[in-house]
């Protein structure tokens, strides 16, 4: 009976032990679930935030923008307004004009007929061709380079011929044998760099000095143009004389008294020239870009076709307000929105890269002018 008893208890305490454990189990398994429940709670809560923090910052932003866009929308409409203005009050006068690079925009002559009153946008035809003057300095030291240019008979080409040297006679005949070019008179003007002068044989009596009378620079003309009897001319060097006002007054009017159309070479951005031609009544045209003060065929290549990409895309370049240089509009009027290259004839990339021009496509959107074709 005793043993009965015993047997009992110790059945009791097993069960006991045993519910005791289960519970403990089954509490470890809702305690796991629960974790994970409050777990995704917390991941969904941080999601959720973190969407509300973007949709705010969103909703700021745009905000923002659209404030930005009244702004702008306002600022378009005045610069429409203005537009007019900056074309036609552009500073005439201004001592120093600097060389037009490839990053200006340019703007072609019919584009500038076609201002509309009503809208003040400048259009453009597509059909416009674009207007380029490719002038090659240097000529008279050799006429190797000048025959070969000769071939290129769908390009028109200017060759500035120095006078007194071997071949400037013979170059003159060349040229005016041939339908493809045109002759000006390259005048040895005056550079800073007096040592230069030297480096040009037979030339050192004919360089225009800045310390020359007026006597003796009127009879340094006269024998040039007993040389190369022409109306069109281009500055060799001067640097040092274009900056002297006096004297760029001198030698205009005495071109000017033979009838003779000067194209400031601007190989000084101070050159006075632009000013003087103003007071004395008398049209010049100005060098728009030097195809190759490097002597490198891509980049002759560069300067040129960059160039014509700007031309080209002018329109889109004015609807986004890109035009806002008066100066630069200046120099484009005053060559009535020709761009007028200046290269070297003795340098052969140059020949190089016109003899490429000659057999490219890019030539049926441009039209290539003479001097005497600028009006």
């Amino acid at each position: 009976m005793r043993s009965i008893k015993n047997s009992n208890k110790k059945n009791t305490k097993k069960n006991y032990f045993k519910k005791q454990k289960k519970i403990y189990k089954n509490n470890k398994k809702i305690n796991f679930y629960k974790s994970i429940i409050i777990f995704i709670i917390l991941f969904f809560c941080f999601i959720l935030s973190f969407t509300l923090i973007i949709s705010i910052n969103q909703s700021k932003y745009f905000k923002n923008n659209i404030k930005k866009l009244n702004e702008l929308i306002k600022t378009g409409k005045n610069n429409i307004k203005e537009k007019k203005e900056i074309i036609n009050n552009t500073n005439i006068n201004s001592s120093k004009t600097e060389n037009t690079n490839i990053n200006n925009g340019l703007i072609t002559k019919n584009a500038h007929n076609n201002l509309n009153e009503n809208n003040n946008e400048i259009k453009i035809d597509k059909k416009n061709k674009v207007k380029v003057c490719i002038i090659l300095d240097d000529a008279g030291y050799t006429t190797k380079n000048l025959l070969l240019l000769k071939n290129l008979t769908n390009l028109k080409i200017n060759i500035s011929i120095l006078p007194f040297l071997q071949f400037s006679v013979e170059s003159l005949k060349i040229i005016n044998e041939s339908k493809n070019l045109f002759p000006l008179i390259h005048i040895p003007l005056e550079p800073k760099d007096a040592s230069l002068i030297s480096n040009y044989n037979n030339q050192n009596n004919y360089f225009i000095l800045t310390n020359d009378s007026f006597d003796n620079l009127e009879n340094k003309i006269k024998k040039i143009y007993e040389e190369l009897p022409l109306q069109y001319a281009n500055n060799h060097m001067g640097s040092k004389f274009s900056e002297n006002k006096e004297k760029s007054y001198q030698i205009l009017n005495i071109l000017k008294s033979y009838n003779i159309r000067f194209i400031d070479s601007k190989t000084s951005n101070s050159s006075t020239f632009l000013d003087v031609s103003a007071e004395l009544n008398y049209k010049i045209l100005i060098n728009n870009f030097f195809l190759d003060n490097e002597d490198n065929l891509e980049k002759i290549k560069n300067i040129f076709y960059n160039s014509i990409h700007l031309y080209k895309n002018i329109n889109n370049k004015l609807k986004n307000n890109y035009i806002n240089n008066n100066k630069l509009l200046e120099e484009l009027k005053i060559n009535n929105f020709v761009l007028i290259f200046i290269g070297h004839i003795t340098k052969d990339n140059t020949i190089n890269f016109l003899y490429e021009l000659s057999n490219s496509e890019i030539i049926n959107d441009l039209e290539f002018l003479f001097v005497n074709e600028i009006e």
